[in-house]
Formats: structure tokens, C-alpha cells, sequence
């Protein structure tokens, strides 16, 4: 009967060694999220320009995380819209714009530019792309909503 109980105890210790010895490989922590290439959008709207929107290839990012970064969208219409960080934070979270802030937007036209002077970015990811939202007052007291998808720089 010792026999017995010895031979278990010696197959049951070599399994829990064998199991507890073994990991899960984690695929999420070793391979890099993919680039989206498509889907990336800038739409802002306000009482004074009506809407703004701008997608595909033509929302840019230039720059890097810990340094400025502008997104931009450019329209079909000759305007374009800029949301400013510098420097950018690369996490996501809310930023306050100001005109004496180091995070701005500002929407431009052939005849128009307007800064905004306070009002927030948010940033809801910030990997594989920058996605958040914005509202804004203007110089001009116009009030500026929007939200953005762009490429990482």
C-alpha cells in the first residue's frame, strides 16, 4: 500500500510541477497593434463656418510624441483646421485650450482665421491612431465641436 501511495504522490508532484512550470505566451504584449491606413477623419462645425470635414490622406500628423504635434485636416474647399499640442503627451486625458496654452486649434479659410482661446481636447487613444474630440470659443466668440481620427506621425 506504501508502494501505491508513494508512486501517486511522486505522479501527482510531477504534474503540479509540470503544469505550474508552463506560461502563456502573450501575443498582445510582443506584437505591435497595426496601423489603421483608412478611416481617418477631422470633422469640426461651429455657428460661423457651418461644417468642416476632411478624410483619408487628407489628416496628416507631423511630429512626435514629447515634442509639438499639428493634426491637420485639409478640405476639399481650400480650408484646413489644425489641432496644436506641444508638447504632445502621448497618453490620453483632457487638455485645455488657450491662447496662451500649449494646446490650440484653429480653423483657417482663404479670408478666415480663427484661434480658439479656451475650451478642451480630448484624447481617446492614442495608439494605433489619435482619436479624441474638441470644443472650442474662438476669437471671434464662435464655438467650434469636432472630433478626429489621424494617423500616428
Amino acid at each position: 500500500m506504501m508502494k501505491i501511495f508513494f508512486k501517486f504522490s511522486c505522479c501527482a508532484a510531477l504534474c503540479v510541477l509540470a503544469f505550474s512550470s508552463c506560461t502563456r505566451h502573450s501575443t498582445a504584449s510582443t506584437i505591435p497593434l497595426p496601423r489603421t491606413t483608412s478611416g481617418h477623419y477631422l470633422n469640426a462645425s461651429s455657428g460661423t463656418i457651418g461644417s468642416f470635414s476632411s478624410s483619408g490622406t487628407a489628416v496628416t500628423t507631423n511630429g512626435a510624441a514629447g515634442a509639438k504635434i499639428v493634426i491637420e485636416g485639409n478640405s476639399t474647399t481650400g480650408s484646413n483646421f489644425l489641432v496644436i499640442m506641444n508638447p504632445y503627451p502621448g497618453t490620453t486625458g483632457t487638455f485645455i485650450v488657450s491662447d496662451t496654452s500649449s494646446t490650440n486649434c484653429q480653423y483657417a479659410s482663404i479670408t478666415t482665421i480663427i484661434n480658439g482661446v479656451h475650451g478642451t481636447v480630448t484624447l481617446t487613444s492614442v495608439t494605433p491612431d489619435i482619436i479624441g474630440t474638441f470644443t472650442f470659443t474662438g476669437r471671434d466668440s464662435s464655438i467650434f465641436t469636432g472630433s478626429f481620427n489621424a494617423p500616428m506621425p
